[in-house]
């Protein structure tokens, strides 16, 4: 098996004993990595061309109007009230289950000892 060495590649398939294993895959070329780059971000157009809303953000969550900051958006309510039923539903269900596991097991009188006549 003959194996072509090229002295800029210094990855596994240099080494004549380990060609079949790994293929050389050769790296591509800097034109087609721009042509590849440029045909992603044309696509990407929601993120290319677009306002920079960071000072509008910047003044609106600096801003100290007694809000809390993740209260400061319009669309906080989206996020939040799911967020809290979550959080508060499960911890009055826990409280509830746990309550009552603690407090039914209590009152349950012990097995009977007997075992018959």
């Amino acid at each position: 098996m003959h194996v072509t060495r090229d002295p800029a590649h210094s990855g596994p398939t240099s080494h004549p004993h380990l060609a079949h294993v790994v293929p050389h895959i050769p790296a591509p070329s800097s034109l087609l990595t721009a042509k590849m780059f440029r045909a992603t971000s044309s696509r990407m157009a929601g993120f290319v061309f677009r306002e920079n809303r960071v000072p509008y953000y910047q003044r609106l969550f600096q801003n100290h109007d007694g809000k809390r900051q993740w209260w400061k958006t319009s669309r906080s309510g989206y996020i939040m009230y799911p967020y809290l039923i979550s959080v508060y539903g499960l911890g009055a269900a826990t409280t509830y289950a746990m309550c009552r596991m603690v407090l039914v097991s209590s009152t349950q009188p012990a097995p009977s000892q007997t075992t018959g006549d």
